[in-house]
């Protein structure tokens, strides 16, 4: 009897797998069909993940953008991968708003527990004052002055991180940046959002369509 009601339990919970499985496939076609419909492209990474945006947004030319990334950052991360800017301008200035880039962070991310103390860490005012500077180039911390900062929030449910910034930018006025970090199974992926604070409201619309469209491919999503 007992190995009876263990191999009815391994059943039932393959079962209830697979369905999870099947509905999330399900939730997916349905959300991207509603993303179709609205006319927007659809995004698709090496990295196993997708998004759609609107047409409005046009996709940085790759070396410009390898360029304009390479400038940004003194001691650029290896293990951190840029993979591809959008703008709605298409005029070739490093300092065009608003755009937002996606980065990969190519190591599996943390459980929530540990991420819970890494934000904690971050957050320590010591630490934001010897280290938020490190990793860019001089000339863009000249430019750059961070005026505040709201803690960044978890959504367990969806396995999000966000966090604002606004910050100074020298000739452009105060800039509103937003980073919202998708946990994934082997990666880590963030849009790097960046608007003019003064009107940064008539964009974001844009932004939470392309949030609540992205999702890590079958069998990359987050494992806690």
């Amino acid at each position: 009897m007992r190995y009876i009601l263990i191999i009815t339990v391994l059943i039932c919970c393959s079962c209830n797998g697979q369905n999870n499985k099947n509905n999330t496939q399900t939730s997916n076609a349905n959300n991207d069909s509603i993303f179709i419909k609205k006319g927007y492209i659809n995004y698709h990474s090496q990295y196993h993940f997708s998004f759609f945006y609107s047409k409005a947004w046009l996709k940085l030319p790759e070396d410009y953008f390898r360029k304009a990334i390479e400038n940004s950052y003194s001691k650029p991360d290896p293990k951190i991968y840029s993979e591809v800017g959008f703008t709605l301008d298409n005029d070739k200035k490093e300092y065009i708003f608003p755009k937002f880039h996606i980065e990969v962070a190519l190591d599996a991310p943390p459980t929530l527990k540990v991420l819970k103390q890494q934000i904690g860490v971050y957050l320590d005012s010591q630490y934001m004052v010897k280290n938020k500077n490190e990793n860019f180039s001089r000339e863009l911390v000249e430019k750059l002055s961070i005026r505040s900062f709201n803690k960044p929030t978890i959504d367990e449910e969806k396995k999000i991180v966000y966090m604002a910034t606004i910050m100074n930018l020298q000739g452009q006025g105060e800039l509103y940046t937003l980073s919202v970090t998708f946990l994934g199974k082997e990666t880590m992926v963030s849009m790097k959002i960046f608007l003019p604070n003064k009107d940064k409201d008539n964009y974001l619309k844009d932004f939470y369509e392309m949030i609540s469209s992205f999702h890590f491919d079958q069998g990359f999503e987050y494992k806690n």
